[in-house]
């Protein structure tokens, strides 16, 4: 099983004790390449301002983006095009899902639709407080 961490800032994927994939959640569209993703979106995002997104996790909806990009017209555009990179490393296996409790029922809909469309299958929803606080070790249950 694989837990992949979305929040506002970054992607992560981990496989029980091994990191897979740590990128901030930044996507930018160039003509060269496409919309791209991560590292090299946010690298040079301060030299096409307008071509780049960083808000897509934490705005997830079927809003139009101010500014398409790409193929990408909304919000839910975006975060497909960032998950279909994750499914090469996830395969067929279940994926636990560590979300923001500032997600509300309609973004938690649209990211279970997003990844059932990108065929990451998800087993389960864990609000990301609760994750990082059941690594710090603890008295008792």
């Amino acid at each position: 099983m694989y837990l992949l961490s979305i929040n506002d800032v970054a992607l992560t994927l981990r496989s029980q004790n091994q990191l897979l994939y740590n990128q901030p959640a930044q996507a930018l569209y160039t003509k060269e390449r496409g919309l791209v993703f991560g590292d090299e979106a946010s690298s040079a995002s301060r030299l096409h301002p307008l071509d780049s997104n960083s808000s897509y996790l934490n705005t997830l909806s079927t809003e139009p983006l101010p500014r398409p990009l790409g193929d990408a017209r909304n919000y839910a555009d975006l975060v497909y095009q960032h998950l279909l990179g994750l499914v090469e490393l996830t395969g067929e296996l279940p994926v636990c899902l560590g979300v923001s409790a500032s997600f509300n029922r309609d973004q938690l809909a649209i990211l279970l639709g997003i990844a059932k469309e990108a065929k990451l299958q998800i087993s389960a929803f864990i609000d990301s407080a609760v994750l990082a606080t059941s690594a710090v070790p603890g008295p008792g249950a």
